[in-house]
């Protein structure tokens, strides 16, 4: 496939659709890559939203709607940060502009809507990324290179266990909790799917068996061809962990992303001197990859989302050189598919949320409205007008309650504005040893 490529020198200009706390992530990786791309405008119909922007990238230009920005400015790429349900509508209208775009997890609510937005972007030359930042963290990167030393691959697992967010600073309700778990879930589906692939490229991937559990805990088994991978997420399973675990025919690694460690057995494993062996070799590896890995947050400033600033240069050089863009679309669209999958079992399933024990927060049950922003999102669009930021009382006219999306409604919590003052940076990049990536 041919891709519409920019000017190998030319920095590229970027725009971010969204002013939340995913957005400023965002901001700060662009800001990394000063140089190859600059930030030359924000839309979000909240102003605070848009001025926590400010304090990464001064002066920027500010505008109500993605619509207003692209009528407005030149844009090369677009960020679509906002909520769940409006990545498709957004992600369309900036392909339609002519600009590359980057849709943060999950990319869609549906696979029929990331096909869509894959379709236009293909007809048009155009490069799409999905928010899939784990696959460029070092456990990632560090697993993918130990491949070809397990041998024959056979089995993957992905594991996330997950603390529902009880409360925000803002004093908005959080969502129900498997909404939370939806937001999240595209993270270990999409590890899954990428180091199955890595052994069978060709087989069709299918979930197999599905269980829901009643307090929000997902089993699925999927299948690839001959091989097998399992996914859990739980709510309820502590710590907090998020762990990716090869096993292949010689070896096994097992990939850490809270604490961002590999740990490897390379060999059969099968004389009883490995066997006394192994524990004294996986305590060593724990003890010194975490020591490495909390050592280089500090040195580089790191506050959280490890990989994103990577997947983000990735993404801007493949515009450059005229590459495919570091995800496949036929990766992004496995990862939706097995997404809607669990999606439709656990929104059946959860017909109340149940409260969190002992957090004192009560949270929305589906039918509910869960907390919204006291500015929802209005997409500006040739179909439907500009329409006016609607009042925390109401909804936009376009989107019917019956019609909201079953990965949130309004802004998630990883859309919401930051909370005022800044912790310092080595107590933050301590945090995020702790923190699991929303």
């Amino acid at each position: 496939m041919l891709f519409r490529t920019a000017i190998a020198t030319k920095t590229l200009r970027v725009a971010l659709a969204g002013g939340g706390r995913m957005a400023l992530q965002h901001a700060t990786a662009i800001a990394r890559h000063r140089g190859l791309a600059e930030l030359v405008g924000v839309a979000d119909p909240s102003p605070a939203a848009r001025a926590a922007i400010r304090r990464v990238w001064p002066g920027v230009p500010e505008f109500d709607s993605l619509a207003d920005l692209l009528g407005a400015v030149a844009v090369d790429v677009v960020h679509v940060c906002t909520p769940p349900h409006t990545h498709a509508t957004l992600a369309a209208l900036a392909v339609e502009a002519g600009c590359h775009v980057y849709v943060e997890k999950p990319f869609t609510e549906s696979a029929d809507d990331a096909e869509r937005v894959l379709s236009l972007a293909a007809r048009r030359g155009l490069q799409v990324c999905a928010g899939h930042q784990c696959l460029f963290e070092h456990p990632a990167t560090q697993a993918q290179a130990l491949l070809p030393s397990l041998g024959e691959l056979v089995h993957v697992e992905s594991f996330f266990a997950f603390a529902p967010v009880a409360g925000h600073a803002t004093g908005r309700a959080p969502l129900a909790p498997h909404r939370q778990l939806l937001d999240v879930l595209p993270h270990p589906v999409y590890l899954l799917e990428h180091f199955l692939r890595q052994a069978d490229p060709h087989s069709p991937m299918d979930v197999a068996a599905l269980e829901v559990g009643p307090r929000g805990t997902v089993h699925a088994f999927v299948r690839c061809g001959r091989l097998t991978g399992t996914l859990v997420v739980t709510l309820d399973g502590r710590p907090v962990q998020h762990h990716l675990r090869l096993v292949g025919s010689r070896g096994v690694v097992q990939s850490d992303f809270v604490v961002g460690t590999v740990q490897r057995l390379i060999g059969p494993g099968t004389s009883s001197l490995d066997k006394v062996l192994a524990p004294f070799r996986l305590a060593r590896q724990s003890a010194g990859g975490a020591a490495a890995a909390l050592t280089s947050r500090l040195v580089r400033g790191q506050r959280g989302y490890p990989g994103l600033a990577e997947i983000t240069g990735a993404f801007y050089r493949a515009i450059q050189a005229g590459r495919a863009a570091p995800l496949s679309p036929a990766s992004i669209l496995t990862t939706q598919r097995i997404c809607d999958r669990i999606a439709a079992a656990l929104t059946t399933s959860a017909d109340v949320a149940p409260a969190v024990p002992g957090s004192g927060a009560s949270w929305c049950a589906p039918s509910e409205t869960p907390g919204r922003s006291s500015v929802p999102w209005c997409v500006a669009s040739p179909h439907r007008g500009n329409e006016s930021p609607a009042s925390s009382t109401s909804w936009p006219t376009w989107a019917s309650r019956s019609s909201l999306p079953r990965y949130g409604l309004a802004r998630s919590y990883c859309t919401a504005p930051p909370r005022p003052g800044a912790v310092g940076a080595r107590s933050s990049a301590i945090r995020s040893m702790l923190r699991v990536t929303c």
